[in-house]
């Protein structure tokens, strides 16, 4: 009898399978690819010919390190937010100086 044959996963996937395994957006990988503002310790990609793949070893890894809960927006110190004035500024008359 032979061992039960277990699911063999790509050592290697492409950008849309990395953005669907972390839950961002395609187009933030790429953007983090091109412009090299990928969050601290991320893969580097790996090029072969014209495309772009990343390890998966090395993003499930990533990806369990960078569990930490995002911090909650901070919110406004007053209940009240302040209010510009809008439009053109007033010009000041010369009885109120």
């Amino acid at each position: 009898m032979s061992a039960p044959k277990q699911e063999q996963r790509p050592a290697l996937i492409d950008l849309q399978a990395t953005a669907d395994f972390l839950g961002v957006p395609l187009a933030a990988i790429r953007r983090w690819h091109l412009r090299g503002t990928a969050p601290t310790g991320f893969p580097s990609p790996i090029h072969y010919g014209q495309r772009v793949a990343y390890r998966r070893a090395e993003v499930e890894a990533w990806a369990l390190g960078n569990t930490v809960p995002r911090p909650a927006p901070a919110t406004p110190t007053s209940s009240e937010p302040t209010k510009r004035p809008r439009g053109r500024p007033r010009k000041q008359s010369a009885a109120g100086v």
